[in-house]
Parts: C-alpha cells; sequence; structure tokens
C-alpha cells in the first residue's frame, strides 16, 4: 500500500524586492544578489518565519550538551560557506567579565575535510544547531509544520473562542478581530 506523503511546506512567498529573480542592483562586492532573499528567491511569509525559528529552534541544542564527533552547523565566514562540521573539542573556556558580571566562553573547536579547522566561543547559555537523522529532521519538520497551521497570517497563536451551549464544552479555533 502506498503511504501517502506530506506535502506541506513552511510558507513562502516571491521576493518583492527583485521579483523573484535572486538579483537587484550591482555592487562590486555581492554582485547582483538581492539583500532581501538573499539571492532564494522567495522569504518566508510572518507564518513561515515563525516556523521556521521553531524549526531552527527544535534542531539545535545548549552548547554545553554539544559532544566530541557530533556535527554543529558553522559558518566559515571567510571562505564564504554555511557547512556542517564534526565537533572535535567541547569544553568550557575562558571566563571574563562584563559590567561587572563574570560569564564564561564553551569552546567548541570544529574540522571539516574542504574548510578545515576553526574554533568557536560562545557563551554559556548559548544554543547552537546541531546535526540529526533523516528520520528526526522529518519528524521535527513535521512539528514545525504542526505549529505553523496554529498560527494566524500575523505569525502569532490563533484565539480560541470557547462555545459554550446547554450540554456542550468544546473550543472552536478563530481568529478573533
Amino acid at each position: 500500500m502506498n503511504e501517502s506523503k506530506d506535502e506541506r511546506k513552511i510558507e513562502t512567498v516571491t521576493c518583492s524586492r527583485c521579483g523573484g529573480t535572486g538579483h537587484y542592483s550591482y555592487n562590486q562586492i555581492t554582485g547582483t544578489v538581492c539583500f532581501k532573499c538573499h539571492g532564494g528567491k522567495v522569504v518566508y511569509t510572518k507564518r513561515g518565519r515563525a516556523a521556521a525559528d521553531f524549526l531552527n529552534a527544535l534542531r539545535s541544542k545548549p552548547v554545553t550538551e554539544v559532544k566530541v564527533g557530533q556535527l554543529v552547523w558553522v559558518n566559515y565566514f571567510f571562505k564564504g560557506r554555511d557547512t556542517f562540521a564534526h565537533v572535535v573539542k567541547s569544553e568550557p573556556g575562558a571566563k571574563f567579565t562584563s559590567n561587572g558580571q563574570e560569564h564564561q566562553h564553551w569552546l567548541i573547536e570544529v574540522d571539516h575535510p574542504k574548510y578545515g579547522g576553526m574554533s568557536m566561543h560562545k557563551l554559556m547559555t548559548d544554543t547552537i544547531r546541531v546535526g540529526w537523522s533523516a528520520e528526526e529532521k522529518a519528524a521535527q519538520l513535521k512539528q514545525a509544520l504542526d505549529f505553523q497551521d496554529t498560527l494566524s497570517k500575523t505569525g502569532k497563536p490563533l484565539k480560541v473562542r470557547v462555545i459554550k451551549e446547554p450540554g456542550q464544552d468544546f473550543r472552536t479555533p478563530e481568529v478573533l478581530a
């Protein structure tokens, strides 16, 4: 028997700045890449942005829980690349004082076969996106899409009006003006 596949996606619309071409005006640093959609031709709706942020939170964990051997999302800024890299070291780093408060960094060292090694210093309270299996990512996406379905077009949770009739007590979700 053929299983039904969830075809829902996080909501996007055509970029209004470039008209969906991914290009806008020329400059010598970035060429003609549109700054609004970053060349992607689409941008998130307000509902889509809220769902994408929720999905990113699901796929992230506190830096203090990152273990050696895990994949983490890294921005190789000087190489112009965002990608996953393997953690080779994860431990408490240096302490510092800012505005009279003491903080501590968490040191994460990563290695990528193509882009090389890099050290990241994160606050102990920060989170970082980590790699997940295909099954876990599919479950997280479904959870984010279900969350998106609970939002109004403005990206806010739908309000619930309680309708009480004699002998009945049920809720009907609807956007209240």
